[in-house]
């Protein structure tokens, strides 16, 4: 430091500005807070085993689409 610089005091360390992060990653996590979400949602109306049986069908709802777009079509 220079003699005209006043020393900066802090309780915590500096943390870089550059943070890298696993895209992939933070999108399955998303994903994963939004089913969360979604069961929560659906506790107060449904109770927490139904909710989670309306979450897992609309789950298999998104897999089943998905895997038809991707089906041949003869085998469709």
């Amino acid at each position: 430091m220079q003699q005209n610089e006043p020393e900066e005091y802090s309780l915590v360390d500096k943390v870089s500005e550059q943070i890298s992060t696993d895209v992939v990653l933070d999108l399955k996590s998303g994903i994963y807070n939004l089913f969360v979400s979604l069961i929560n949602n659906q506790v107060v109306d449904y109770g927490p085993m139904q909710a989670t049986q309306l979450a897992i069908d609309f789950l298999k709802e998104i897999i089943y689409n998905f895997e038809k777009a991707i089906t041949p079509i003869e085998e469709q």
